[in-house]
């Protein structure tokens, strides 16, 4: 008898043990079926946005150019100040075109490296919005992949851009960091900062969340109000 309660104990732990197993199974496989549909997702933004940036740099900005050569040349018959201001306001839309292809689809990175693209992205922020910026960069970091590298650029310019609409800063701090398993990314800012607990997650926080997990890394947020926010991204190598 008491043979026969051991085998149906032994038995139903066993049984258990399978079910358990199945359920972490399926878990892990959902998991990693959202996380390749973060990751699609992603890659459909991508290149809608290089799409995009490329129409841009290939036919509107030439349509434009062209408009501009045409008033140029109509000045040599009629210095009228209208088609100087005409002229005027072409080159600032060329300049605008210009600077939003390059948001859309940073084709420096194939050129840059990811520390050296970030530099390019706080040299405007100085230059438009005349926020004083630092990068740090430790000499170990390093990225091989480029499509690694454009996530992280995209979540750099997430973070900026946020940065610009809601922080009230003039000061901004980067930092490049790696060890044996890691890449770290710190963003630190002294804007206003705000109470984490009750501010309403809007699409840029969900973004960088988006950019992290598709990447298998994690991203914490760190704020209060009066002392500025710290943004710490943490992805595996």
């Amino acid at each position: 008898m008491q043979n026969e309660e051991t085998y149906l104990m032994t038995l139903g732990l066993i049984q258990v043990i399978i079910v358990v197993t199945g359920l972490l199974y399926f878990k892990r496989l959902r998991k990693e079926s959202e996380l390749q549909l973060k990751q699609q997702t992603l890659l459909a933004k991508e290149q809608s946005m290089k799409n995009l940036a490329e129409e841009l740099h290939d036919n509107i900005a030439p349509s434009l150019l062209l408009t501009r050569l045409q008033l140029e040349h109509e000045t040599k018959q009629n210095a009228s100040s209208g088609l100087q201001e005409s002229i005027a306001n072409i080159d600032t839309t060329l300049e605008q075109i210009r600077q939003m292809a390059t948001l859309l689809h940073p084709s420096c990175l194939s050129q840059l490296s990811l520390p050296e693209a970030t530099k390019s992205l706080l040299c405007q922020l100085r230059k438009y919005r005349n926020i004083k910026t630092t990068l740090t960069i430790e000499s170990a970091f390093c990225i091989h992949e480029q499509e690694k590298e454009v996530s992280l650029f995209r979540f750099m310019q997430e973070a900026i851009q946020n940065l610009i609409k809601h922080a009230q800063a003039t000061e901004v701090n980067v930092c490049f960091k790696s060890d044996d398993r890691f890449l770290y990314i710190y963003i630190k800012d002294n804007g206003i900062g705000f109470n984490i607990k009750t501010v309403q997650r809007g699409s840029g926080l969900y973004n960088l969340q988006q950019r992290a997990q598709s990447l298998r890394g994690q991203c914490t947020l760190l704020s209060r109000p009066g002392h500025g926010t710290h943004i710490h991204l943490q992805i595996p190598k």
